[in-house]
């Protein structure tokens, strides 16, 4: 006979979307740390980051916090209900994991190929981390949130409304003088791609989970 299990149906899911939700948000801090590293240039947020910590003599992971919680601020009043656990935990704990990484990854000296390995590890890194911490559902990244804004009160598709934001995030980058290299433009070009792929493959591993986890078929 089938025998069902609706406890085991929600907290198998809930249990996996929280590993996705803090492992994703370690997956993309190295990814953030391995763009610096890299030195080759970052996407666009890495950008702002590394020249708001320049400008203002603050630890990488630091500068990303008062980035990200300003953001949250910002995003709060303007469209507040975009706001989520996943948002507060990606503003605070990104910035804990990008300080880690930073100390505990070195390189010294490293030549021109090894920086581009460094990097294109850097483009997969952030990008499968962003797609694990997108799946989990806990609430929108604020820069993520603020994109969703853009495309509400403009009317553009997302797409546009993520070209529009990038371009500012840049913009803000060369000011507060952060590097831009060929980092910036792969960043920018392969990001959504790794991502979406990622995330298939993360929805379709979620459905064959819950339907395992959720009916048990047993012998009387």
């Amino acid at each position: 006979m089938e025998k069902s299990y609706p406890q085991k149906m929600r907290i198998i899911p809930k249990v996996f979307n929280l590993f996705l939700l803090f492992f994703g948000l370690m997956v993309m801090s190295f990814g953030i740390a391995m763009y610096l590293k890299a030195g080759l240039g970052a996407n666009p947020l890495t950008t702002l980051t590394d020249g708001f910590s320049k400008t203002f003599s603050l630890s990488v992971g630091r500068a990303l916090q008062v980035i990200m919680l300003s953001v949250v601020i910002g995003v709060f009043f303007i469209d507040k209900k975009r706001i989520g656990f996943g948002t507060i935990a990606n503003a605070i704990l990104t910035g804990v994991f990008v300080n880690m990484f930073m100390k505990v990854i070195n390189f010294n000296q490293p030549i021109l190929l090894f920086e581009i390995v460094i990097l294109l590890i850097a483009v997969l890194s952030f990008a499968i981390g962003l797609a694990m911490y997108v799946s989990a559902g806990f609430g929108e990244g604020a820069v993520d949130a603020f994109m969703i804004i853009i495309r509400d009160r403009f009317n553009v598709n997302l797409k546009k409304a993520r070209i529009i934001l990038d371009i500012i995030l840049v913009i803000l980058g060369i000011i507060f003088g952060g590097s831009i290299g060929i980092g910036t433009v792969i960043g920018t070009f392969l990001t959504g791609v790794i991502m979406t792929k990622t995330l298939s493959f993360i929805n379709n591993y979620k459905n064959k989970l819950l339907t395992n986890g959720g009916v048990q078929h047993v012998r009387d």
